[in-house]
């Protein structure tokens, strides 16, 4: 069945069997909230399931896509069509202690936060803002409660003149 219209209106459910759908527009917009792939499977694929950007009709650009590898248990990118990384595991982390090489991709706000090694309740490291040559950065042990200003090189080279 061909229907040759501007505008098809369907006042109910559509139900399209077969091997292979197409949708061919422009821009297609989805109402929708949830989009379920791989709906009817009855034991997991392997594969898992895959939202694929085709970059070109020639080949010339790889496709990317982003898909849940059901085999590691771990959801994956690539931009280039055939390696994937993990971005995030099924088990993911529990805290950024779990994370054993941590790196930031910016500046770390403390907020009025200390820093502290909870595994040892040992010193914990305070900021403020440095005054009269100052640091600004002090060391609380826990054994004493009291925070001690590490030493600028200034303060130290001035220290180093003065008692010898």
């Amino acid at each position: 069945v061909n229907i040759n219209s501007p505008q098809v209106v369907i006042n109910g459910n559509l139900v399209v069997t077969g091997n292979s759908q197409s949708i061919v527009s422009t821009d297609t917009a989805i109402t929708d909230h949830t989009i379920t792939l791989n709906s009817g499977v009855t034991s997991p694929n392997p594969a898992g399931a895959a939202i694929i950007v085709a970059r070109s009709l020639n080949g010339s650009s790889a496709n990317v896509s982003i898909r849940w590898n059901e085999t590691v248990g771990s959801w994956q990118i690539t931009n280039n069509g055939s390696s994937f990384a993990n971005i995030v595991t099924s088990a993911g982390i529990s805290s950024v202690s779990a994370d054993t090489n941590p790196a930031l991709g910016g500046n770390l706000n403390l907020s009025g936060h200390t820093i502290w090694d909870s595994t040892t309740n040992g010193t914990a490291l305070t900021l403020s803002t440095p005054g009269g040559a100052g640091s600004g950065v002090f060391a609380t042990p826990v054994s004493t409660g009291s925070p001690v200003e590490l030493v600028t090189q200034s303060k130290a080279l001035a220290y180093s003149i003065i008692f010898g």
